[in-house]
Parts: C-alpha cells; sequence; structure tokens
C-alpha cells in the first residue's frame, strides 16, 4: 500500500507564516531604524565617509572578502570531517548561494538551501544540516571568545575581574579542540536520536575547519580596525576594539532571531560599543560602509560560486 505524503497542519502552517511576517516586520523595523539614524546624522555621517582613506578602504574592502572567503573554507573542511571531499567549485557554489537565505525572514534559509544544493553534489540531507549547524557553533565560539577578549579594554575589568573573562576564553578554546568538539556533537545528535546516522567527525579536517574559522574572523575583524584607522589616526587601543566590537555586533545580531542578518541591530551595537570614543556619527559611518561591504562581499562570492552549482556533463 502506497504511503499517502502527510501535509502540515494548518496550525503549523499558521505559526510559520506568522514566523515570517514577525521576521519581516523587525527586519524593516530595524533597517527603518538604520536609516533615520543616517539621515539624522547624514551631513557628519557623510563628511566622515568622504575623508575616509582610500586605500585603507580598499584593503578593508579585500579583507571582508578575504574573510567570507576562508569562512567557505572552514565549513568545506566540516564537511570533509563528516566524510564528504568537495572541491572548491563545488563548496563555493553551496556555501555562498546559501549564505544569500540569511537576507530573508524565516532564518533557516541558509541551511535549507545548503541542503538542497548539497544533494545534487552527493552529500546526504541531514549530513547537510549537520555541516552547516557546526559550521555555525564554531562560528559562534569564535566571536563569543573574541567578545569576551575586549573585555580587557576595560581597564576596570583588566584590574580587577580580569580572572571572568579568562576562564571564559579557555573555556570556548577547549570547546574548539577537534575531539571535545566531537564530542559535544555526539551528545547533541543522541539527543536527537541521531548519532548513529552521522559518522564521528574526522579530526584532521576539524581541526583545520576551526583554523580557517579563527581566520575568517580575524580578516573580518580586523577589516573594520582598517576603517577605524581610516577615518583617522587613532589609538592603537582604538583600532584593536575594532575586532572584538565586530564580534559583539556579529552575535547580537545572531541572538536578534528576529532579524534578517542582524541588519540595524549589528549597526546600532557597533555604535553603542564605539560610540563613546569614536563619536556616534563616525561610527555609524563606519558601520554603514562595512555594512556595504559585506552585502557585496556575500553578491561577489555568490556570483564566483555560480560555476560550482552547474551539473557536471555524464561521462
Amino acid at each position: 500500500m502506497t504511503a499517502i505524503p502527510s501535509r502540515r497542519s494548518g496550525p503549523t502552517t499558521l505559526r510559520t507564516r506568522l514566523w515570517v511576517a514577525a521576521q519581516t516586520l523587525f527586519g524593516l523595523a530595524a533597517l527603518t531604524l538604520l536609516i533615520i539614524a543616517v539621515v539624522r546624522n547624514w551631513n557628519e555621517t557623510a563628511r566622515v565617509i568622504a575623508g575616509l582613506n582610500g586605500a585603507l578602504v580598499a584593503l578593508s574592502a579585500a579583507l571582508v572578502l578575504l574573510g567570507l572567503y576562508t569562512n567557505m573554507l572552514s565549513w568545506r573542511q566540516v564537511v570533509r570531517a563528516l566524510g564528504t571531499r568537495l572541491t572548491l567549485a563545488q563548496a563555493g557554489g553551496i556555501y555562498f548561494t546559501s549564505q544569500l537565505g540569511k537576507y530573508l525572514p524565516g532564518a533557516v534559509w541558509p541551511i535549507v538551501a545548503s541542503t538542497r544544493l548539497g544533494l545534487i553534489a552527493g552529500m546526504d540531507a541531514f549530513q547537510s544540516i549537520v555541516a552547516m549547524s557546526v559550521a555555525l557553533l564554531m562560528t559562534l565560539t569564535v566571536a563569543s571568545i573574541l567578545s569576551v577578549s575586549g573585555l580587557f579594554l576595560l581597564p576596570v575589568v583588566a584590574e580587577r575581574y580580569a580572572i571572568v573573562p579568562v576562564i571564559i576564553i579557555v573555556a570556548g578554546i577547549i570547546a574548539l579542540v577537534p575531539p571535545v568538539l566531537d564530542r559535544l556533537i555526539r551528545v547533541a545528535l543522541r539527543l536527537l536520536r541521531r548519532a548513529s546516522t552521522v559518522p564521528r567527525l574526522a579530526p584532521v579536517p576539524l581541526a583545520a575547519a576551526v583554523g580557517w574559522c579563527v581566520l575568517s574572523w580575524l580578516l573580518l575583524g580586523v577589516s573594520l580596525s582598517v576603517l577605524i584607522a581610516a577615518h583617522h589616526p587613532a589609538r592603537a587601543s582604538d583600532v584593536f576594539s575594532g575586532l572584538p566590537a565586530y564580534a559583539v555586533s556579529w552575535v547580537a545580531g545572531f541572538v536578534a532571531i528576529f532579524d534578517p542578518a542582524g541588519v540595524g541591530v549589528r549597526e546600532g551595537v557597533l555604535v553603542l560599543v564605539l560610540g563613546a570614543h569614536l563619536g556616534s556619527p563616525a561610527v555609524l559611518g563606519l558601520a554603514v560602509v562595512q555594512r556595504t561591504f559585506l552585502v557585496l562581499g556575500d553578491a561577489i562570492m555568490f556570483l564566483i560560486g555560480l560555476p560550482g552549482r552547474r551539473p557536471r556533463a555524464a561521462a
């Protein structure tokens, strides 16, 4: 007897639609607030953008592109750790296409896209979900470590409470050690009752994935530091603050699950974190420039990855 495919229930479909609608409204609200902030401070913000050092701006843009590319390399190594080898073209085609999904309401589109495209490349559907989830877990862990490192820039923390960020950073680093990370993933899979469907992660590719992930974050964080230096000859502490500030803003955008790609939220957090030292209009201008680089970078990487999505001719 042929099984009849089940359909999603009415309440489930309604909840999904309400979730997407809520994300859309939240994203539009955050974007509107960002636009209002830019308009209110337009004269000074425009002056900041116009006065940026052109060479350093170009360097910042290049660092963003490299950061996005190395992020793909990290995901590719996670896939390899799960037992599937992808060429650079295949990995780029899958990953860079999936990343455009983060600009859509719904929060799941990057995983959905990578799963669908992964099937074409011979990946198991659940394996694709695990690969993207592991890559996201590594990204969140590295971002959290860098965020906490910024606490050392606060004199009161550096002098009295340095042990707190040290403990958090050490715990994060331990979690990224391949055997520990693999054990954490196995525990999560057992809770989902899917441990038997996914092979243990190979330690060497997993270590490479962690390394590429760290490098990606350093490149993206330093891109903001370079923009700060492009604004004016800043102090070393101001330039260094760009790395943890970018990480904090990314984590805030990630936590704000209602906001697609963290638009508006990340920029607002950057103003809160750096505004006291650099001035809110200046930070707003730098945040807008970097957001532009990130959006254009995703578009450029998508175009670069297009050849990897073409089906191979049969032998």
